[in-house]
């Protein structure tokens, strides 16, 4: 889409006649810019500004709108204006909201993008260093805009070359699904063309990451889970983003572009068009709160000694059976769910983590608050998914009561993968009967599934693990610390991992490696099922269980992941219950 920028130089305008008589100047096209590495970076800027306006990433009524009232966690406190399509799910081919502009401007993006790497590619002119981070960032952009256009219409037009207006105008609809298995092979180009970082006045430009963030949605898109797994495992294994160590930090307004962000768009109040209005739709407005409405003047009063006001439009509130199934002691909760705010309760729930009260540094229609659209915290719930639906992924049985079975286990490990980032050791049995009981056979059995393949397997693993700084996480129990009716055996046998978690977490330490445990009670497995199958027991573990209920075999697999991941890089040494209460029960 070729554009021209006209300069007139105007020294007198008498009259119309010369006004149109001026004679022009000077022309800007693309055949005579793309002189300097500036001009094209100028360009690269061009693209990025095409997101930040109000039908895209600036206003709150523009692209997020679209986002936020399509899912399945937010809705409007009420209908309003020109959105009221999109607030009562009533568009249509002749109602259809701001649908229009979205879909100009993300054309806009589209054809500018065109236009730049015809201009960039092959231009000598310019830096390589230069060139390769324009072109990468025109691959990003476009297939943002891609990304976006087939999200909201599916199959749209679809066109990679400069082409005048009146040719766009004569193009068809190409299908969804080849359009964006285009966009996969143009974002793989750019990551070979971004940077893997940015600081100073560059940082929140797209990086290698960024791109591949995206290309992850996309291979979900398609259901390639394989694809979506190695771009998202890429960027959780070797890019700079860490997990930020607590939930409200990942939203803090002093700190928001931290690790955890990988892609956003930056605004700063009082600079002319540079500056958002969607902290707006999340801030409250002062003529609905408190929910007392004659307490709304003192309310007033106290926010205005603390530098605040509910100055914004009020509009995107969480919907109501979020804020009925978000677990009251889920430590997110306060940061997503406000219905209170000193002291005073309120008539709607907000989203706090979107919101700024701060009317000197973030005031209304003037925000500076960045828009964070790619965060770590997504790339590994990608990751989850893909792995989730991935058939390829390969699992193999072996059985631990063979003795030396581990040094199978690492061959498998070896040629399959190559490498080892985690060890969850998991295998365990049980014998119930009276000490007096047991057999030799029975003893070396529950012995070397439960203890003996958890050394074996840690002590054979240690050089994978050494090499990726990875961690351990052994399963061991709550019958490790005190007496329950288990079994001798399985009680020695899982006091023993415990050890062996603190002896591996003090020696390994220095290579790197952390080493931790869980001891879980009593979990609904079909191990124990003969105990939580009788009535009688079962009523006397529940008497012994503070929470009164059983665990779950995914509240574990909580747990170890927690201790798996960055967010737990300074735990080792650790044995975590999983046990409802139990091991704090006293009498």
């Amino acid at each position: 889409m070729k554009k021209l920028l006209i300069l007139f130089l105007a020294l007198s305008l008498t009259s119309c006649e010369d006004f149109l008589s001026e004679n022009v100047r000077g022309i800007i096209s693309p055949n005579n810019f793309y002189n300097s590495d500036q001009e094209a970076i100028q360009a690269a800027n061009g693209l990025y500004l095409g997101f930040r306006t109000g039908n895209l990433y600036q206003g709150w009524n523009g692209l997020t709108t679209f986002i936020f009232f399509g899912s399945d966690e937010m809705m409007p406190s009420r209908i309003f204006g020109g959105l009221a399509p999109i607030m009562d799910y009533n568009l249509t081919e002749t109602n259809y909201a701001n649908a229009y502009g979205i879909w100009t401007n993300l054309y806009g993006v589209v054809g500018d993008a065109n236009s730049v790497i015809a201009n960039v590619e092959g231009n000598e002119k310019l830096s390589p260093a230069i060139r390769n981070q324009v072109l990468g960032e025109a691959y990003f952009l476009r297939a943002l805009a891609y990304y976006h256009l087939t999200s909201l219409w599916g199959d749209v037009p679809f066109y990679l070359e400069e082409l005048s207006l009146d040719e766009v105008g004569t193009l068809g609809r190409s299908p969804a699904d080849q359009i964006r298995k285009e966009m996969v092979t143009d974002l793989k180009t750019a990551e070979g063309f971004l940077p893997i970082s940015h600081s100073g006045p560059n940082l929140g430009r797209a990086t290698r990451w960024a791109a591949k963030f995206l290309r992850t949605r996309y291979h979900l898109w398609q259901k390639d889970w394989a694809g979506a797994l190695e771009a998202s495992q890429d960027i959780i294994n070797n890019s700079p983003h860490r997990l930020m160590p607590t939930y409200e930090e990942v939203f803090d307004l002093d700190n928001q572009f931290n690790d955890e962000a990988i892609f956003g768009f930056d605004y700063l109040k009082d600079i002319n068009g540079n500056s958002q209005v969607i902290t707006d739709s999340f801030n409250p407005r002062l003529r609905d709160e408190p929910k007392v409405s004659s307490q709304r003047n003192t309310f007033a009063a106290l926010l205005a000694e603390r530098g605040e006001e509910f100055n914004g439009y009020g509009l995107a509130v969480p919907l109501n059976d979020l804020i009925n199934k978000y677990p009251k002691n889920d430590l997110r909760r306060p940061m997503n769910l406000m219905d209170t705010y000193l002291g005073y309760d309120l008539r709607y729930t907000y989203l706090k983590k979107r919101t700024n009260f701060d009317f000197v540094e973030s005031p209304r229609g003037n925000h500076g608050e960045w828009w964070i659209t790619m965060r770590l915290a997504q790339v590994y719930l990608m990751a989850a998914e893909a792995a989730k639906n991935d058939l390829s992924i390969i699992g193999k049985a072996f059985d631990m009561a063979k003795p030396q079975v581990a040094d199978q286990i690492i061959e498998h490990v070896q040629s399959t993968w190559g490498s080892l980032d985690i060890l969850v050791n998991n295998a365990g049995m049980n014998i119930r009967k009276p000490t007096v009981a047991y057999s030799p056979a029975e003893y070396d059995r529950i012995m070397q599934v439960n203890l003996r393949s958890v050394f074996e397997l840690s002590q054979a693993t240690y050089p994978m693990l050494k090499e990726s700084k990875g961690c351990i996480v052994n399963i061991s129990s709550v019958s490790a610390l005190t007496h329950i009716s288990s079994g001798s055996i399985y009680g020695m046998s899982k006091a023993a991992i415990t050890q062996l978690t603190r002896n591996l977490s003090v020696e390994w330490a220095p290579d790197g490696i952390r080493v931790n445990a869980i001891s879980p009670w009593y979990i609904s497995t079909p191990l124990a099922e003969p105990v939580l199958n009788d009535p009688e027991k079962l009523k006397k573990i529940l008497a012994r269980t503070p929470m009164n209920r059983v665990g779950t075999a995914e509240e574990v697999a909580a747990a170890v992941l927690f201790l798996s991941l960055p967010a737990a890089s300074y735990i080792t040494g650790q044995c975590l219950s999983v046990d409802g209460g139990f091991m704090v029960n006293g009498y």
